[in-house]
């Protein structure tokens, strides 16, 4: 048994009072919650190998009601291992891309002003990066309340827009030697 450590997630304690061992050299702590809430384990990497944090049921979502913040590199795993059906990007999807209508808004819990996009425009063009899931909205007394809303993947919007890049590239390279060409005659 390792010492008890205690976490705090939107006022719940979450304590520990179990380590174990993995077969690397690992520790793996368990963190306990008052139910409903799920089990969170927490692994301590050693010899390169990365620490984690996840809950014990791969199933569900976990809601962040404020910024993270990554002192480090916020990565995706993207090996070629763990893809099938790999296939070049769709020319339409690409120009679906410049459907898109950015906006800036207020955030109603705190007023601050962002830069981004609305769920339901996004949902229009391309469905596959909107998805819904909960919400905990903050009501005025302090206590939260689950909603359901829509929201974007923002980073799957990344490969769309370097492949509209490239294809702006071909444009431009092609216009340059359609010019080139001109000033030669």
């Amino acid at each position: 048994m390792g010492n008890k450590v205690s976490l705090d997630c939107m006022n719940v304690p979450f304590v520990s009072n179990t380590d174990m061992k993995t077969g690397s050299g690992s520790i793996v702590k368990y963190f306990t919650p008052p139910p409903p809430l799920p089990l969170w384990i927490i692994g301590h990497g050693y010899d390169g190998t990365p620490g984690y944090l996840v809950p014990a049921n791969p199933n569900i979502n976990v809601y962040i009601p404020n910024d993270l913040v990554v002192g480090g590199i916020l990565s995706n795993p993207s090996d070629r291992k763990i893809k099938e059906n790999i296939q070049d990007i769709d020319t339409e999807k690409m120009d679906c891309i410049l459907e898109l209508l950015p906006k800036q808004y207020l955030l109603k819990k705190d007023k601050t002003p962002h830069f981004g996009f609305i769920a339901q425009d996004v949902e229009d063009v391309l469905p596959q990066l909107v998805h819904e899931t909960i919400y905990h909205k903050m009501s005025d007394d302090g206590q939260t309340e689950p909603i359901q809303i829509k929201a974007v993947n923002y980073l799957e919007m990344i490969p769309l827009l370097v492949l509209k890049i490239q294809d702006l590239q071909i444009q431009i390279d092609e216009l340059k030697g359609i010019k080139n060409e001109g000033d030669k005659e």
